[in-house]
């Protein structure tokens, strides 16, 4: 149970799901400090598809966030968080610091997915190298997407301007959830967060991925 207003936000979901674009949408309204996997990988000049760098990086940015929130500074983890050990690790932790934590999971279908790659590929906004049909292909069958039993061990998202613009599209609820599509901020986007509706080399052996 949370005993202060600190936010641990964890957003699930596949590469090119919209998981950057959450996190920008709630980072000044919880307010919350927004840790991206990818974009400190990219900035420290690393190669985001080295797994073993990721890992490591993982790691650190997971000990400064527990810094972050003992000292009532919320934050938002935008990478993957594909396995159940993985959320379950952050769940936990946060819980011991007395702290809230929040589940967003964000589902596309996979030709979406890859028509955004794709995009990201042409125009140059992903400079990495490219994420292909195949990348897709096996990472859908490695995600363990939160299932209703686990959703409901998180709390109840902060109300926020995402959720009513989801509800103005009168999308139909899944899990408790709101679904949104085809909008400016959420293209063909499916939201799923606790009450409303993992990356790489785990404990469990997944595959790091961006």
């Amino acid at each position: 149970m949370a005993t202060s207003s600190t936010r641990l936000v964890l957003i699930c979901g596949l590469p090119a799901s919209g998981k950057s674009t959450l996190a920008r949408q709630l980072a000044p309204e919880i307010p919350a400090i927004r840790l991206d996997k990818d974009g400190w990988a990219t900035q420290l000049g690393a190669d985001v598809w080295d797994d073993e760098f990721r890992v490591r990086l993982e790691h650190q940015l997971w000990t400064l966030t527990r810094d972050l929130l003992a000292r009532g500074q919320s934050v938002i983890l935008e990478w993957g968080h594909w396995a159940r050990i993985e959320r379950d690790e952050k769940r936990l932790g946060a819980r011991a610091l007395g702290v809230g934590v929040e589940l967003h999971y964000l589902d596309a279908p996979l030709e979406e997915l890859i028509e955004r790659a794709e995009r990201r590929n042409t125009s140059g906004e992903w400079t990495a190298s490219p994420m292909t049909r195949a990348h897709f292909e096996e990472w859908a069958t490695i995600i363990q997407p939160p299932d209703e039993e686990e959703i409901l061990l998180f709390d109840e998202p902060v109300p926020s301007s995402w959720q009513s613009l989801f509800q103005l599209h009168d999308i139909p609820h899944q899990f408790h959830a709101v679904a949104v599509e085809q909008t400016p901020e959420f293209p063909s986007v499916t939201a799923a967060s606790a009450h409303q509706t993992r990356e790489g080399k785990t404990p469990q052996g997944l595959p790091q991925s961006p």
